[in-house]
């Protein structure tokens, strides 16, 4: 089983942050732009790539 990759965390203006979790909870945007704002959300919280997998919509492995 290959060790998992370290990724340096990303790191978000408060600006950026706010417009981050506008598009992620926008109804009008394209659900591709919706999701990448989610998973780039989570990954400004600090959250790991595989818990992002899982509670995102994306068609990565899981």
């Amino acid at each position: 089983m290959p060790r998992p990759r370290s990724v340096p965390p990303l790191i978000v203006s408060a600006d950026d942050e706010v417009y981050l979790n506008r598009l992620a909870r926008s109804r009008t945007d394209s659900v591709s732009t919706v999701t990448r704002a989610r998973i780039l959300a989570a990954c400004a919280a600090g959250a790991s790539g595989p818990a992002i997998a899982r509670t995102s919509a994306c068609p990565c492995r899981r």
